[in-house]
């Protein structure tokens, strides 16, 4: 039994970790999408990571309606009582690094 609940939790780990990434790549997309760049063009702004964004995802509030999603949620704020994850994105650069963000971009 105890080798299945190691299992469980490393599978658990796993996908926390892939939610995070997913998340993180989803919010440095936006921001890539946005007029943050042209923002700080307007104040003479400019320089490599002088912006982090960072959030907190909160376990305790997230609802889910799915049974697996439920259990998954469950093990991760019993077994391993993370419930606040902090996600750092990496910093603003202007200019970008990338080809195709002349206004500068968010990279990691």
């Amino acid at each position: 039994m105890d080798s299945q609940t190691s299992q469980l939790t490393v599978i658990d780990a796993q996908t926390l970790q892939q939610l995070e990434d997913e998340i993180k790549k989803e919010l440095s997309d936006i921001l890539n999408n946005s007029n943050f760049g042209e923002i700080l063009d307007k104040y003479g702004i400019s320089g490599k990571n002088f912006v982090k964004i960072q959030c907190l995802l909160d376990f305790t509030q997230i609802e889910v309606t799915d049974a697996e999603a439920k259990k998954f949620l469950q093990t991760i704020i019993q077994e391993q009582k993370p419930t606040l994850t902090t996600l750092s994105i990496g910093g603003y650069c202007n200019p970008c690094p990338v080809p195709g963000y002349p206004q500068g971009c968010w990279v990691a």
